[in-house]
């Protein structure tokens, strides 16, 4: 129902930065995952809407820190690049990975891996980004972990 309510962006410039910090800060008291954020930018400015940048973030993480769920020393890295024209974040996990057989269908609406949730985390993350003008994909490998990649259109001053 959340996927049917999302209400239209309020696009306006936002600093992707203060967002991935509220985050982590969100997910900082389950501590059997450490969540490191390894970004040297000062900040991160784009256009998006403040609050459906902290859903996107929000699913992504918690996605990483159930993943790792059954892992030892679990770790969430969240990194960043930065092109004249993009940011680019990464939230890499060492968790289960997902399967091969799973990947194509990842970002599809009601399409779950787990036993709980609506499956429409991702669908709605996709849904997002695009509406900022950005993309998404990841990289997966069946027990090592996966890295999602969340590309932002740079703002300029």
């Amino acid at each position: 129902s959340n996927f049917a309510k999302l209400p239209g962006a309020q696009l306006q410039q936002i600093n992707l930065l203060e967002i991935i910090h509220s985050s982590v800060n969100l997910f900082d008291k389950k501590k059997n995952t450490s969540v490191k954020i390894n970004i040297d930018l000062k900040e991160m400015n784009v256009m998006g809407d403040k609050e459906q940048a902290l859903r996107v973030f929000n699913n992504v993480l918690k996605n990483a820190i159930q993943a790792t769920a059954e892992v030892e020393n679990a770790e969430v890295i969240i990194s960043a690049e930065e092109t004249a024209e993009t940011y680019t974040v990464k939230i890499r996990d060492n968790g289960c990975g997902i399967a091969d057989a799973m990947k194509e269908k990842i970002f599809t609406p009601n399409f779950t891996t787990k036993s709980t949730g609506s499956g429409l985390g991702l669908a709605m993350v996709k849904n997002i980004i695009s509406g900022f003008g950005g993309k998404i994909w990841f990289d997966s490998e069946e027990n090592k972990g996966t890295t999602f990649y969340m590309e932002f259109k740079r703002c300029k001053l």
